[in-house]
């Protein structure tokens, strides 16, 4: 349709004609054949209707095409229009379509800047006129670009933009939230007023979670320090991780630092046996196994004894998003601890005091446990009294533990109460360590003890208990010695002079046989070089600087065994004797005969022979008297 005058009056135009070509091919429209077919541009009769327009029905058009349109007037007088520019349309009667291409369909990501997307068109980019998206959240609402906020109720469509003519689109500055699922249309509007209305998943509608929130992990064994700082048993290091958004997880990452070397396990060498070469820690993660989506996680590896390692661990989710790295410290130590009865510390007691000990291990002794057998009955005692058959059911706690090396412990249930003289008893230990590793050799540790409350004796058997000796049988004293569980550790022998209490003093130890006569009792040590021996002795130095004639000495021996027990009781001529040193002789008279007398058989018998004796005015001090009868002529 359009208008036509002549010198500016409608009603002067006889009749308008138009041509319609086809733009692509250059073809006009026939009318006769009703295509697009004529080489030669042929005109069409148009149609007048007041006040001043002329048209006519279209040919038929093909979408998408091209097309060129001219109209020529003839006036009245048969003045024919001169030839005039074609005007130029474009017949369309499809939609547009649109592709978002950025966020992909079900995507998470952890930062969208911009959406953004392509266009397309039967008459190509030229016959876009624009392109609208519409975003909603997954809590309902849909976007305003113009509060930029999610407050629409309905869906609400907002132009994007283009800085290509088209060739992409995009939006930017929306406000997304972390862990929100969000759906997003897209749909173009052409020149020819043509608006996209079917709307494809994965084509103009994606659905995409935004997620800037990192993951967590937490590793859960080993615990490390300064809980747990050593570990005896770790076949597999295991955790935990989790997401703000369900199902997010993609992978957790771990690396292994061995940091006595400093350097971390190689991914590319064996776990079963791990190369640690590597310097660069970002080159030293490995992904850990799961069959959670890696809620858990685990990964094998093979430890050193004696070891310290460093295990780190962190999490990655789908939108990319890392957490940060967790870590656990410890030392794997399948080292078995030692522990040492050192308490009583001799093979023979006379009291038990306290069981006491040390224990060693690479790192910390956590606890103690002890055992007592009697080896008489082979009982092993149960806190109160020796009734338990087996050791594993005979285990004690320990009184107490130190907390540093050497870790000495008390066991302080057992006393002498429950132990019989002349008995065994053997004692064993067990240390328990931080990483979990218990004793197995009780042996090497072990004590074995006698316990001894019988008391020795000594025994004087020289000089002999009452009697009066001469000069040179008094130069040694010796006796004997005897413990009925154990053996004589020490003989002290104790000289008084009866006259004045005084006792003699061999200060030397053990006694050389010289010495003074002083006030104190000081014992004299007889030598034990050999413990055990049953005889002992004291010889004296010199007999005269000690013994004085015609005085009484007390001598005693006191025994001490080898746990300590003393001599209490002195038996008077088994542990303690008298006797009286006298170095001048006795005196005798004879009586009968008289000295140059005469006897007969009858008047003046001599029957006997008799006379007196006496030693220092006392007949009991003489021993004997013996006489000899000498004939004087022959």
């Amino acid at each position: 349709s359009g208008t036509a005058v002549d010198e500016g009056e409608a009603a002067r135009v006889s009749f308008v004609r138009f041509s319609v070509q086809e733009t692509g091919s250059g073809l006009y429209w026939d009318l006769d054949e009703s295509t697009f077919s004529s080489t030669g541009e042929k005109y069409l009769m148009m149609k007048f209707t007041g006040p001043n327009v002329w048209y006519s029905t279209r040919p038929a058009l093909q979408d998408g095409f091209a097309y060129k349109v001219r109209m020529r007037a003839t006036d009245k007088a048969g003045n024919e229009e001169p030839l005039r520019t074609q005007i130029n349309f474009t017949y369309d009667i499809s939609s547009p379509t649109t592709r978002v291409t950025r966020p992909a369909q079900g995507s998470k990501v952890s930062s969208l800047p911009t959406i953004s997307g392509t266009v397309s068109d039967n008459t190509g980019l030229a016959g876009v006129q624009k392109v609208d998206i519409a975003i909603q959240v997954d809590t309902g609402t849909w976007y305003n670009n113009l509060t930029k906020t999610f407050d629409q109720e309905s869906e609400h469509f907002f132009e994007a933009k283009t800085t290509t003519t088209f060739q992409t689109w995009f939006s930017s500055g929306i406000p997304w939230q972390s862990g929100r699922l969000y759906s997003i249309k897209s749909r173009a509007t052409d020149k020819a007023a043509n608006q996209e209305n079917s709307f494809t998943v994965s084509v103009n509608t994606v659905t995409f979670t935004f997620d800037n929130t990192a993951p967590t992990v937490k590793i859960k064994d080993p615990i490390g320090e300064p809980t747990a700082p050593r570990v005896s048993s770790l076949p597999t290091i295991s955790g935990t991780a989790a997401d703000n958004v369900t199902n997010n997880l993609k992978q957790v990452q771990l690396r292994i630092r061995r940091n006595d070397l400093n350097k971390f396990y190689d991914p590319a060498s064996s776990r079963q046996s791990p190369a640690f070469n590597i310097e660069e820690e970002d080159n030293a993660w490995f992904v850990a196994h799961t069959t959670t989506s890696y809620s858990t996680w685990y990964a094998s590896f093979t430890w050193t004894t004696g070891k310290n390692y460093s295990v780190h661990a962190r999490a990655v989710d789908i939108a990319t998003n890392t957490s940060s790295v967790d870590y656990s410290t410890f030392t794997y130590d399948t080292d078995k601890p030692s522990s040492f009865v050192t308490r009583p510390s001799s093979a023979v007691i006379r009291g038990l005091v306290i069981i006491s000990g040390t224990a060693a291990d690479g790192g910390a002794v956590t606890n103690i446990k002890v055992a007592v057998q009697n080896k008489k009955t082979g009982l092993w005692f149960d806190g109160a009294d020796f009734t338990v058959n087996q050791l594993e059911s005979a285990w004690q706690p320990r009184s107490s533990l130190g907390g540093t090396a050497p870790f000495e412990w008390t066991y302080t249930v057992l006393n002498d109460g429950h132990l019989d003289t002349g008995t065994s008893y053997y004692i064993v230990s067990k240390a328990y360590d931080d990483a979990g590793n218990t004793e197995t050799d009780y042996e090497s540790g072990s004590r074995l003890f006698t316990y001894d409350v019988n008391v020795p004796t000594a025994v004087v058997l020289a000089p002999a208990h009452g009697g009066y000796l001469k000069a040179g049988q008094v130069a040694t004293l010796q006796g004997t010695a005897a413990d009925v569980t154990s053996v004589v550790r020490t003989i002290n022998l104790y000289i008084q002079r009866w006259e004045d209490g005084h006792y003699w003093q061999d200060l030397e130890s053990p006694a050389d046989g010289w010495g003074s006569w002083g006030e104190s009792a000081t014992p004299i040590v007889i030598s034990t070089a050999t413990p055990g021996l049953p005889n002992w002795s004291y010889a004296l130095g010199n007999e005269t600087q000690i013994w004085d004639h015609n005085k009484k000495y007390l001598v005693w021996a006191a025994a001490t065994d080898l746990p300590g027990n003393p001599q209490t009781s002195f038996a008077v001529g088994t542990s303690s004797v008298s006797f009286t040193y006298d170095t001048h002789h006795g005196t005798s008279v004879v009586v009968i005969p008289v000295n140059n007398q005469y006897y007969n058989a009858g008047t003046k018998p001599l029957p006997t022979i008799s006379g007196t004796a006496v030693d220092e005015g006392e007949a009991a001090r003489v021993s004997f008297v013996r006489f000899s009868v000498q004939e004087t002529g022959s």
